[in-house]
């Protein structure tokens, strides 16, 4: 086999998950857009209670990943036993982030216009990034 043949081999793999990563990230940030636009149709009048809409999103994402981790197969997930206080207490800051980021957006979504919610959205990651500086001491690269 030539050189151009075992490059192209190489390439391969990373050029498929590009394009999975690639599509991964069009379907979240097209999601968020379209679940963003029909919350604040939601709460501009047909019903304007955004806590009520965020405590049954959060009943219903327990209720799904408790069906998940009781009734999936040990080949398919296979549930990490959790010891010591320090990783329960890191385990629970995340649900609480999440509860807080979802809550806090669909009340946003009452006070402000769509393209100034998803402005403020649109830091979620910087966000992340400094959270996981301080809480788990991850560092980093200027490019990332």
């Amino acid at each position: 086999m030539d050189s151009s043949g075992a490059e192209g081999a190489r390439e391969r793999p990373t050029l498929y998950r590009a394009a999975i990563a690639g599509t991964l990230l069009t379907l979240y940030f097209g999601t968020n857009v379209v679940f963003n636009i029909y919350n604040k149709w939601l709460f501009s009048g047909v019903l304007p209670s955004p806590i009520l809409v965020t405590m049954t999103h959060q009943a219903f994402c327990f209720f799904g990943a408790l069906a998940f981790a009781c009734c999936s197969p040990e080949w398919l997930y296979l549930r990490t036993e959790l010891e010591g206080t320090v990783v329960w207490t890191k385990l629970m800051i995340i649900p609480f982030g999440f509860v807080l980021n979802i809550g806090l957006n669909n009340i946003s979504l009452l006070f402000c216009t769509l393209a100034l919610n998803q402005l403020i959205r649109s830091f979620a990651p910087v966000s992340v990034a400094i959270a996981s500086y301080f809480i788990e001491g991850k560092a980093y690269s200027f490019p990332k």
